[in-house]
């Protein structure tokens, strides 16, 4: 879930949305 990735890297996602989008997708199966 995009949650999962947002608590699993908040920098990434502070520096990088696409990057925190990528994560959701790779930990959520989009």
């Amino acid at each position: 879930m995009p949650l999962d990735a947002a608590v699993d890297a908040p920098p990434a996602a502070a520096l990088d949305p696409a990057g925190l989008v990528d994560g959701a997708r790779l930990l959520g199966g989009v």
